[in-house]
């Protein structure tokens, strides 16, 4: 909000008294942003000034409200991973990671919903997760909608390879350092995905995408935050090739968004710990894309990684930085 009033509101709007502020001077001011700030960023600026607006509202210095009109936002098709992807991924890793990986792909949580992951929400005899919190810069939270708190079953086959991972183990984060802290996901995206991607030749953007995105007008070099988003693959790509593979296996659809953790039309009302049958078909389709197929390697191919610090800072040696 600084960043928003120092930079942008106070050149536009400084000289002016509150109360010559109107409707029309403010949608001229948000048209003149579109193509230099994104929709979501227009957004966000309309919205501390119009908290500043009703702070002058609520203190009388004006009356009424003010009504414009928001920029569309753009709405790009996601770049996900290939089913064949995943099972390389797996195939090419072990340990943590693979059982990191595999879970993602199969229950398609979220990054924080992953590291925040104790080992006591993992049911290896029912097979189930519990969702109840996520990891978000550090701090541990609610997940980020009201149906994120949720169940999730899995397969046989990933339920006995985190029992394999456990080993017995019931404290702890499932996913923890040396200290018993929680793994850090901008760690395990730059020292351990993105080498993994690397090392299999998965390519982090995809160029001729992100050509597509920006269009005939603009150089790929001038291509948004957004559009470089949509056309990378990452940790939150597993959520999307989750969300496709389920398509695909045509599990219903509000089997689906329970298991996504979206709010959408209500989901998860009266939501209960007892999963249905539908849900117990839906995971074992998925344990069964995502479990088995994977092509052999040779045991010196797997990549092996140290242990995740939190200590450590910065991107992996070696790993290549898209644009």
């Amino acid at each position: 909000m600084k960043g928003h009033i120092n930079n942008l509101l106070i050149p536009a709007f400084g000289k002016l008294a509150v109360g010559d502020i109107d409707s029309e001077r403010v949608q001229s001011f948000l048209n003149r942003l579109v193509g230099k700030a994104s929709p979501k960023t227009v957004k966000n600026i309309w919205t501390t000034l119009r908290i500043m607006w009703n702070s002058a509202v609520a203190w009388k210095y004006v009356t009424g409200e003010l009504r414009v009109e928001l920029p569309k936002a753009r709405r790009f098709r996601m770049r996900c991973y290939t089913v064949e992807e995943v099972k390389r991924i797996l195939a090419h890793t072990k340990g943590a990671e693979q059982v990191f990986f595999w879970l993602a792909a199969e229950t398609g949580l979220r990054a924080g919903e992953l590291i925040a992951l104790r080992a006591s929400d993992v049911d290896v005899e029912n097979l189930s997760v519990e969702v109840s919190r996520a990891i978000w810069n550090g701090s541990e939270d609610s997940p980020k909608t009201e149906a994120g708190d949720r169940s999730i079953c899995i397969s046989a086959r990933l339920g006995n390879q985190l029992k394999k991972y456990l080993d017995g183990r019931t404290e702890g984060f499932l996913f923890q350092t040396s200290t018993g802290k929680p793994w850090d996901a901008s760690n395990v995206l730059e020292r351990k995905l993105n080498t993994v991607l690397e090392r299999l030749e998965i390519r982090k953007i995809d160029v001729r995408l992100l050509a597509k995105f920006v269009g005939k007008d603009r150089a790929v070099e001038q291509a948004s935050k957004s559009e470089k988003r949509a056309a990378s693959v990452g940790l939150h790509s597993f959520r999307h090739t989750n969300a496709t593979a389920m398509d695909s296996l045509a599990i219903p659809q509000q089997i689906r968004k329970q298991r996504l953790g979206h709010s959408g039309n209500s989901v998860t009302e009266n939501y209960t710990h007892t999963f249905t049958q539908d849900e117990r078909d839906a995971a074992e389709k998925l344990g069964e894309f995502f479990g088995t197929g994977r092509p052999e390697i040779g045991e010196k191919k797997v990549i092996s990684f140290p242990n995740l610090s939190q200590k450590e800072e910065g991107p992996a040696i070696g790993v290549s930085q898209a644009l």
